[in-house]
């Protein structure tokens, strides 16, 4: 279950959470101490009624955070959600949902999911659960968990209303185990070049990976792009896995260090499938952690391409540790380095605010539109294995640069991705027009023959007046043809699943084009080893 956020408001939250986790190792919290004391008096002596959950939290987090940025305390259901990606399922109906106005609009259904079973259709909109009426609840996407989500073989009454559907339709949906993919999609981005997205480093990313690999490799894939671009991490042995399927044997992957962890160094085996070939990873400034280890062990061994901006800047490793109430304290207990020897995690020294308004301050100083704005640590250089300067200190920064395209957004697109409005009426075109867009066999012919309407654009602006937003016409004009593409992009994923978003969105990225740009040159493998 997704929703889409503003591009700098995403950003920020990526740099909030970035880097999800790398090992899980329950342990059991200890006895009393100064700080539960201090509570404790806390409860029983202050002036004011207090909500004392909340007060622990923040003095653990606090606690944490004053050790280093990524050490951090969940509650229990807090846990529990940021695990389910990691670990590639939960229990419940198998949606990805958008919510508006007390409304859950059922953007995609998971394939063979308990939705897909029952019937449920994308661009549905849930409007009664279990016969309570949504409407003037003021919903979450908390109330939205607790009313969809639940133990696997427990049922769900939904009142569902469809396009063209006079009456409300009724489903019974029987929970189950959903899957939670960690590979957004791929495809043959030309007859000998497979692109395939990775959302997040998970327990189930190999096997979805040797599905995605095996299918392009029997199409003739020859060159491989790999897009990390807004991956936050994951767990460091499939980091590993992943950077031993393109390096040969005894190549090294990385070394971690830790006061209590000793320590270790990673190889690569004799196990890879894609040791040869020209590989591309494509990165940005919320690529992060374990898209760093891969990224920094390709870079370092001159086995890929990097083509992006300077990543996110983690270099710390943490271990997972279980309370008994079900909580859990991430603690920093390692760093890791690239096979050069270099660290990667950028400074914290000036305190967490600092350290997460990063984002803003590479906005401000022009790092993310010039290539000559990245300030490279110059007391921090490594070489590569074929001789090439790489920098510590401070991420990832790529071979070939590409700057953020900032000449298509405005005011008004923020607002509309903000709001939703955009897969909203996209959704809803779609189910409107199902029996003309089935003529599209291929997400290919779809690029190529479908345009936007104008009275889909008609009906953007009358979404978007309901809404409250304001309809400027020069914003308008100015990101018209990112509008378009959103919209575009969002019907092909009904037709065509992800993989038809991320071919519509791709086809007009620059990144993405610069990468195939790469591939056709021979001047920038000169010195990659295939």
């Amino acid at each position: 279950m997704k929703q889409a956020l503003q591009p700098l408001k995403l950003a920020i939250m990526l740099a909030i959470g970035i880097g999800i986790g790398i090992l899980l190792a329950p342990s059991r919290s200890s006895g009393g101490n100064r700080i539960s004391q201090i509570l404790q008096l806390i409860r029983s002596n202050y002036v004011d009624t207090i909500n004392t959950d909340a007060l622990e939290k923040t003095t653990i987090t606090n606690l944490l955070h004053s050790l280093d940025p990524h050490s951090n305390y969940f509650t229990a259901l807090e846990a529990a959600h940021v695990n389910e990606p990691l670990e590639g399922g939960f229990e419940g109906i198998g949606i990805e949902f958008l919510l508006l106005e007390d409304t859950i609009y059922i953007a995609q259904v998971i394939d063979d999911g308990p939705s897909a079973k029952a019937g449920l259709k994308g661009g549905d909109k849930i409007v009664n659960v279990d016969g309570q009426a949504l409407t003037g609840m003021n919903l979450s996407n908390e109330d939205v968990f607790k009313l969809l989500k639940g133990k696997e073989g427990s049922s769900v009454a939904l009142g569902v209303c469809r396009a063209m559907e006079p009456k409300i339709l009724n489903f019974k949906v029987n929970r189950g185990h959903v899957v939670i993919k960690s590979i957004d999609g791929y495809f043959m981005a030309d007859p000998e070049t497979g692109y395939i997205k990775i959302s997040r480093f998970a327990a189930n990313t190999m096997d979805e990976y040797g599905i995605a690999f095996t299918a392009m490799r029997e199409q003739g894939m020859k060159n491989l792009i790999l897009d990390l671009r807004d991956n936050g991490g994951g767990y460091l042995n499939t980091a590993q896995k992943l950077a031993d399927e393109f390096l040969q044997s005894e190549a090294k992957i990385l070394t971690t260090k830790g006061e209590h962890t000793g320590i270790e160094t990673f190889s690569a085996t004799s196990k890879g499938e894609f040791e040869k070939g020209k590989l591309i990873v494509l990165v940005n400034e919320n690529s992060a952690s374990a898209s760093e280890i891969l990224s920094g062990a390709l870079q370092d061994n001159d086995r890929a391409l990097i083509v992006g901006r300077r990543t996110f800047g983690k270099g710390l490793v943490q271990n997972s540790f279980s309370l008994k109430d079900g909580s859990a304290v991430r603690l920093t207990i390692s760093r890791y380095y690239t096979p050069t020897g270099r660290s990667i995690q950028r400074p914290y020294n000036h305190g967490f605010d600092q350290y997460e308004d990063d984002y803003r301050a590479r906005f401000k100083q022009g790092e993310l539109f010039v290539e000559d704005s990245i300030k490279n640590n110059t007391n921090l250089v490594y070489t590569t294995v074929a001789g090439r300067r790489v920098y510590g200190g401070g991420g990832i920064v790529p071979d070939v640069f590409v700057a953020l395209d900032s000449t298509r957004n405005s005011k008004l697109m923020g607002c509309l991705l903000e709001k939703n409005m955009l897969r909203e009426v996209a959704y809803t075109y779609f189910d409107t027009h199902r029996s003309d867009l089935t003529k599209y066999s291929s997400v290919k012919e779809f690029q190529n023959g479908f345009q936007i309407p104008p009275a889909l654009i008609t009906q953007l602006k009358s979404t978007a007046a309901n809404s409250g937003v304001e309809w400027d016409e020069s914003d308008f004009i100015k990101s018209k043809a990112e509008i378009e593409k959103h919209l575009k992009a969002n019907i092909a994923k009904q037709l065509f699943k992800s993989n038809g978003l991320l071919y519509i969105e791709n086809f007009d990225d620059n990144t993405f084009l610069k990468a195939l740009n790469c591939l056709k040159s021979n001047l920038y493998f000169e010195k990659m080893k295939f």
